[in-house]
């Protein structure tokens, strides 16, 4: 069997195209919306407009993970947090951090092999979500590590320094 492929979409602008994979899972927040598809919707905030609720009920997700079952959201369930917290501590600072939590436990729990991409994450656009970067990175990192596959887009600064430490010389994005 392939590798599980997650497809997990931010809300920045959306110059960028979401890959079209047709096994791979998509997951998002209602600000990602719409999309054709979406497999999974986050939205842990414990507001909800008529606009995310119309736009996460069209998106058809299997399912939506919120604080609580929300009734007007028929896919919305509970996000497991004390599963999250108990696995990688209070290390939550955004919604993105979330899914990829969520992502290191399924690959956990599985034995196939697992690509994720990360699409529309450009916590550059706003100094409201650039404090998000380092923790994003640590879950970037931490699935890395755990030898899942994490595809960043050519479009995020997410991983990718302005230069390499002491090798003025060294042309970025040579290899």
């Amino acid at each position: 069997m392939g590798a599980k492929q997650i497809i997990i979409v931010g809300s920045a602008p959306r110059y960028e195209e979401v890959p079209r994979f047709i096994n791979a899972e998509i997951w998002t927040t209602p600000t990602g919306l719409p999309l054709r598809r979406a497999t999974r919707v986050f939205e842990v905030h414990d507001f909800m407009s008529d606009v995310h609720t119309q736009r996460v009920n069209a998106a058809n997700p299997t399912v939506t993970y919120m604080q609580h079952a929300y009734e007007p959201i028929p896919s919305s369930v509970r996000l497991p947090i004390e599963r999250l917290v108990e696995r990688f501590g209070e290390q939550f600072n955004n919604t993105i951090s979330y899914m990829l939590g969520m992502a290191i436990l399924e690959f956990e729990n599985g034995s196939d092999p697992m690509i994720l991409y990360l699409r529309r994450i450009h916590t550059m656009y706003s100094e409201e979500y650039r404090h998000q970067i380092p923790e994003i990175c640590y879950y970037i990192g931490l699935a890395r590590g755990m030898c899942i596959d994490v595809r960043v887009s050519e479009h995020s600064i997410l991983l990718k320094p302005k230069r390499l430490y002491m090798f003025k010389d060294y042309e970025y994005g040579s290899n």
